[in-house]
């Protein structure tokens, strides 16, 4: 009994440290799994996103801006001369509209708000109830490649900051802002974009975001700019022109309003314009005939000068949109 005894007590003190040895081993496995369960949570758990308003994530250097209002156009009589023409000019676009039915996001509740600096370099916000979430956006990639016959692949997102990212085939880059909001935009302006969502003393609106933001006017679909080198350009103004700021909305209801608005860098400039209008609708009714549209359209024209600014509307029925639509394409 006591060489029984004697000799468990022997075996425990011997073996003593290699108890110790593994307690503290199993500690340190222990403490390195919850760090690594800890981290794999981080990664897993959503980002808590960020609210800003749309016009905050104008570029700096953004000289025009397309907003859209989805329920405004859906509701239109000229929602389906719209799709088609949109899709015309946009192959993928039919691909993405069916992928849009199929995940249960609704035009009618869906925004969008681009702004350009060029062709290549943009920034578009979209913003749809569930939109930012990451079943719906998988939802709509995997749609919307079985419409175009690609074969599907999975998104690979990664967080930055507050919001999750993933890059884009084409280069570019979608950012899931919050759960109704997303942005896409190129890597060029990637870092601006980013300057504004991580912190919010960066978000003061570009000189574009402001005038978007202060607007005094809606639309169902509106284009506003800023008075550019660029928009010179592509109106092909002189330039002592002094524009300063253009804005040009559609409301779009059973008679389709279209107006403009033109800010000037003087009243003097505005009053050149307004002198040229006058002149120009003088042999305006007898011009539209020949170009396919309806001479009534001439006298639902009015035009008014404020100070610098000039404000020049006019009454449209589908028909007529449709054929200012085909006639600017042609002279492109």
């Amino acid at each position: 009994m006591n060489l029984r005894i004697s000799s468990g007590i022997q075996s425990k003190h011997t073996t003593q440290p290699a108890i110790e040895s593994r307690i503290v081993e199993r500690a340190m496995t222990l403490f390195a799994a919850a760090l690594l369960a800890a981290a794999l949570g981080g990664c897993r758990s959503e980002p808590p996103g960020v609210k800003l308003e749309a016009s905050e994530l104008i570029p700096r250097d953004a000289y025009f801006a397309l907003a859209v209002d989805g329920k405004a156009v859906a509701g239109s009589p000229i929602a389906e001369m719209l799709r088609t023409a949109s899709v015309a000019t946009v192959s993928e676009l039919d691909g993405i509209v069916k992928a849009a039915a199929e995940c249960k996001v609704t035009l009618e509740q869906t925004h969008f708000l681009a702004g350009y600096v060029d062709e290549n370099n943009f920034v578009l916000v979209v913003e749809s109830p569930g939109l930012g979430k990451l079943d719906r956006i998988n939802c709509l990639d995997k749609a919307a490649r079985k419409a175009a016959g690609k074969p599907p692949v999975r998104i690979q997102y990664e967080r930055r900051g507050p919001v999750r990212i993933a890059k884009m085939e084409d280069g570019g880059w979608l950012i899931l802002l919050n759960e109704n909001k997303l942005a896409i935009t190129g890597s060029t302006l990637l870092d601006e974009v980013f300057a504004r969502i991580e912190r919010p003393e960066a978000r003061e609106r570009s000189a574009l975001g402001k005038v978007i933001a202060n607007a005094d006017r809606k639309a169902g679909i509106l284009l506003t700019a800023i008075g550019t080198e660029q928009l010179y350009s592509d109106m092909e103004l002189p330039p002592d022109a002094g524009l300063e700021v253009l804005t040009m909305g559609l409301d779009l209801a059973a008679e389709i309003q279209a107006w403009v608005q033109l800010e000037f860098a003087n009243e003097g400039k505005a009053k050149e314009l307004q002198a040229q209008l006058d002149e120009a609708l003088v042999e305006l009714k007898d011009v539209l005939p020949s170009m396919g549209l309806d001479p009534a359209m001439a006298d639902s024209l009015t035009t008014r000068t404020t100070g610098s600014q000039v404000d020049i509307g006019v009454t449209l029925t589908p028909k007529d949109l449709s054929t200012l639509g085909t006639l600017l394409m042609m002279e492109e």
